[in-house]
């Protein structure tokens, strides 16, 4: 596997965020919040007007002709990215409106969150959620060649709160550029068709059924969210995910909030399955139902099944507004053996939304594992 990857000194992580800050340099976090009776500092969520990435402000790198390898992490409280590499001349950088109008750079994912793919994924841009990891290959002697693409420029279209707040501008639709050098071309060698086995799923031996509701309280006063729960619990009620150790399970998350939230599992790896969108209004009166024969079903159309950059293992992943995500989640190691060690002992885990804000305010969830 080592001979097509590209040397460490071409392996660069990217941690990708948004921040606001004070004319002195410092990151300005609000003081307020937006309902003080409830809670004197909190916000839904916090948004930053200005992208930092490795907590370097619109950083730029030079880059050989070459393949790179770019380890990503979605580390910004709640803005999502939707990354794409696009040719653009140095005059466009950093003052330009998005979109540009250069080519776009295709990259080969390999990696996501739990280890590498099966095999690779060819993409033209990527959506990155806070707590994401993603593994991918850039090949700058391709993007330069005949000329054609002296820099590179990542640019953004993710708006924030993600995916129905607001649009990015000429500050957050811009993450970095590279600088392709004009050096010799260094000949990439071929990605393998197969990286690593990946499992597949078996549905036939499916221990337990899980729905979960993601939720956005609102104060009935003031209108104002005052915090973001997991099926309406907070982090300091009692468990009720204890899954048996060795046990396969099913999770749907049903997300009944406005925005996305990327849901996290600690101690496991999962598999994406599918998303489906679903009557919210009609869920919520009890009007419908995802199992009952003896209602409507809340469905409103097919199911969709995993996106190209979730078919590895994960544990993040993006649950989006009015839809139901469905994942796999084996209680045990990628390997399919027990672990070693005893995941029973000790205080347990947790699952969580991975937007800062959330996470903090209650949306989160013990998570204890037990023995058959």
């Amino acid at each position: 596997m080592k001979g097509w990857l590209p040397p460490w000194k071409r392996t660069v992580p990217l941690a990708i965020a948004d921040r606001l800050f004070f004319k002195n340099g410092s990151i300005n976090y609000p003081n307020v919040g937006v309902d003080p009776k409830v809670h004197p500092n909190w916000i839904p969520e916090y948004v930053g007007d200005t992208i930092v990435v490795n907590g370097v402000v619109w950083p730029y790198l030079r880059v050989r002709p070459a393949v790179y390898r770019f380890l990503l992490l979605g580390a910004s409280n709640a803005r999502f990215f939707n990354l794409r590499f696009q040719c653009a001349s140095r005059e466009d950088y950093p003052n330009f409106v998005t979109p540009l109008h250069g080519r776009m750079v295709n990259f080969a994912l390999i990696g996501s969150d739990g280890g590498y793919l099966q095999r690779p994924v060819f993409l033209s841009s990527l959506l990155l959620a806070p707590g994401e990891r993603y593994d991918i290959l850039v090949d700058f002697a391709a993007a330069r060649q005949g000329g054609a693409c002296r820099d590179v420029i990542v640019t953004n279209d993710a708006a924030a709160p993600f995916p129905g707040g607001e649009a990015v501008d000429k500050n957050t639709g811009v993450v970095m550029r590279f600088v392709i050098l004009n050096r010799t071309p260094f000949t990439a060698p071929a990605i393998p068709k197969r990286i690593v086995p990946v499992p597949s799923i078996d549905f036939s031996k499916i221990h337990r059924v899980r729905w979960k509701k993601l939720v956005e309280e609102v104060d009935p006063k003031s209108g104002m969210p005052v915090r973001a729960t997991l099926d309406g619990l907070r982090y300091m009620d009692p468990p009720t995910e204890i899954p048996i150790q060795g046990s396969n399970e099913l999770w749907h998350i049903i997300n009944l909030s406005a925005d996305a939230h990327p849901i996290h599992l600690h101690l496991v790896q999962f598999r994406v399955v599918s998303r489906r969108a679903f009557d919210v209004e009609s869920y919520q009166d009890n009007e419908c139902s995802f199992t009952s024969r003896s209602k409507p079903s809340c469905y409103t159309a097919p199911e969709v099944k995993a996106f190209k950059n979730e078919i590895g293992w994960k544990d993040t992943v993006p649950a989006f507004p009015g839809e139901v995500l469905t994942f796999w989640v084996g209680w045990y190691g990628q390997d399919g053996k027990p672990f070693e060690f005893d995941p029973t002992s000790g205080p347990g885990y947790a699952w969580h939304c991975h937007i800062l804000d959330h996470e903090d305010n209650d949306m989160m969830r013990p998570l204890q594992l037990r023995k058959k």
